[in-house]
């Protein structure tokens, strides 16, 4: 899990670092420089804007493991020298510009991601980019900065679930395909979800709105369960030779305010907890150890990563990137132990 101890040794890294650095920058030198009131960028921070740039990072699920002291922001820039204002945002299907989230840990910039919206990113502007970041990276004046190169995979060894079992599973185990793609089902870690600021943050968006979709795509299903648990909640009620009037009434108001509930988050009394419960978020885990999003480029001293995509560039401070793989190995351990424990139970009566 990602502890306090950790996110307080990570902070200290960051701000012993280079402070005036894109990545390591704060978020008040970024906006300073960015949202200038003459040339500069807009920021989108109603929840319906944040909520819909959310949706359309290709790695939206891994905010979900986003540590407690992190906070995600978008902006919109022009492409080019002019100041862009919220009538350029409207017609989000027309934009022409950037689009650039930056993920803040303890108001340190730690991610960005340089999307081009409307013309299709250049070469020139990806190098230029990429010389921005590595330039900003150097520690003195005259100092030369780590150059860029393109990264050395190393395969990741697959963690073992710490269970007994016989001999003769273990060596049909070992007869099988090993697995080649790792999926792990996406939770929110414990520690996140009790933070003071969490019903606001990114991963609590998420969260609301994987349930609401659920929600409608199994309208039918949870309904009839529903239904179910009332009608036998009602054949109870009559074998109770206790059962009184008052009793009755109060489970009827109690199934009729359930069916009342606003259709746009859960059905038929279902509990948001249980939604979550149900709610499969799938991630695959890079096969390259040591990465959360993979990548195609590093700095020669690992500072900063960075992964070219078909209409952007992320870049990644390596220490944070290492943090969340750690996080989704101990996610995947944890699952993948709970699905060893549970084949005696499948399997029962065979």
């Amino acid at each position: 899990m990602i502890t306090r101890l950790t996110a307080i040794i990570i902070a200290a890294a960051f701000f012993s670092g280079a402070a005036y650095a894109r990545i390591g920058e704060s978020r008040s030198s970024f906006e300073n420089r960015l949202m200038s009131k003459s040339d500069g960028g807009y920021q989108y921070e109603n929840k319906e804007d944040r909520l819909r740039e959310i949706f359309e990072l290709p790695y939206r699920n891994l905010l979900l493991l986003f540590p407690k002291d992190t906070s995600n922001s978008f902006y919109f820039k022009k492409p080019d020298a002019s100041l862009a204002t919220k009538s350029d945002v409207v017609r989000q299907a027309e934009l022409e510009g950037w689009e650039v989230h930056v993920c803040f840990f303890k108001e340190i910039s730690v991610m960005e991601f340089y999307r081009r919206r409307g013309s299709k990113i250049t070469p020139e502007e990806i190098a230029g980019l990429l010389e921005m970041t590595q330039n900003a990276m150097k520690k003195g004046k005259d100092e030369k900065p780590a150059e860029w190169q393109k990264r050395t995979p190393k395969k990741a060894d697959i963690p073992k679930p710490q269970i007994e079992v016989s001999e003769n599973f273990s060596k049909a185990v070992a007869l099988l395909p090993r697995i080649t793609t790792r999926m792990v089902n996406m939770k929110v870690p414990d520690e996140i979800k009790s933070s003071i600021n969490f019903d606001t943050s990114s991963a609590s968006l998420i969260l609301t709105e994987e349930k609401r979709r659920f929600a409608l795509k199994n309208k039918d299903k949870l309904a009839a369960e529903q239904a179910a648990e009332e009608a036998k909640r009602k054949e109870n009620a009559k074998s109770r030779k206790s059962s009184t009037v008052r009793e009755r009434s109060a489970a009827l108001a109690k199934a009729k305010e359930a069916d009342t509930k606003s259709e746009e988050v859960s059905y038929g009394g279902i509990s948001d907890n249980d939604l979550e419960d149900r709610l499969m978020i799938l991630q695959k885990i890079p096969d390259d150890e040591g990465t959360a999003f993979g990548y195609t480029l590093n700095l020669s001293d690992d500072s900063i990563r960075a992964l070219l995509m078909p209409d952007g560039v992320l870049f990644i401070d390596s220490r944070f990137d290492k943090l969340l793989r750690d996080e989704m190995e101990r996610l995947w351990l944890k699952q993948e132990t709970e699905r060893q424990k549970a084949y005696k139970d499948s399997l029962y009566r065979f």
